[in-house]
């Protein structure tokens, strides 16, 4: 009987995590979510018009790890660009997301001593796609597709400041849309609230 109390305990332990997303349908463009910039913790877009978005952010369990729908990284490539990585997570809304879970990637060129106190500067800016700024999909049926096209991303919000006891947090949001050869991505909207554990420089 102990050992039963004890798997119990455990079981609802695992299960105790919140959901930190929060989506309004936008009664516009259904089901994408609206446009916002209250930290909703989301991003979504039409890929080729099927609907598209990221996955639910859930903080940690006792027995479960924390899940992002983004997380940001800086990355130099063989001919010394540095760019601003943002990753976010998702699957095509009517696809089941354990058949198809996938990623959109934004790659921005930085100087290479972009630090986490420069992403303000991003706010208001709209940068346009190029050789240097561009996209990256691994979404079913969209894979690898990384040439350079014409688009842009609008960040409407973009801050990120220390806090007490040396922690960071922000705010990011904002538009983003790309066209391809055969590909394009639309309506994107996006909304997230930063933490340190999302910014991986």
């Amino acid at each position: 009987m102990k050992s039963k109390w004890i798997i119990m305990a455990a079981v609802l332990l695992a299960g105790c995590r919140e959901n930190l997303t929060k989506y309004y349908e936008d009664p516009q463009n259904q089901p994408l979510a609206i446009f916002s910039n209250k930290g909703n913790n989301i991003l979504s877009c039409y890929l080729n018009g099927a609907p598209w978005r990221t996955i639910n952010r859930l903080t940690g369990g006792f027995l479960s790890p924390s899940v992002t729908e983004l997380v940001m990284y800086k990355q130099t490539d063989s001919s010394s660009q540095t760019s601003l990585v943002f990753r976010w997570n998702g699957f095509l809304v009517q696809q089941p997301l354990s058949m198809l879970p996938g990623t959109i990637t934004l790659y921005l060129k930085v100087p290479q001593n972009f630090s986490k106190d420069d992403i303000s500067s991003l706010q208001g800016q709209r940068i346009l796609l190029d050789s240097s700024n561009y996209f990256v999909t691994q979404v079913n049926g969209y894979e690898g597709i990384s040439q350079p096209g014409s688009g842009s991303v609008y960040f409407n919000k973009a801050s990120y400041d220390s806090t007490a006891g040396g922690a960071y947090s922000g705010e990011l949001s904002g538009l983003l849309e790309a066209a391809f050869p055969g590909f394009a991505l639309t309506n994107g909207r996006f909304d997230h609230q930063l933490s340190s554990w999302q910014v991986g420089f």
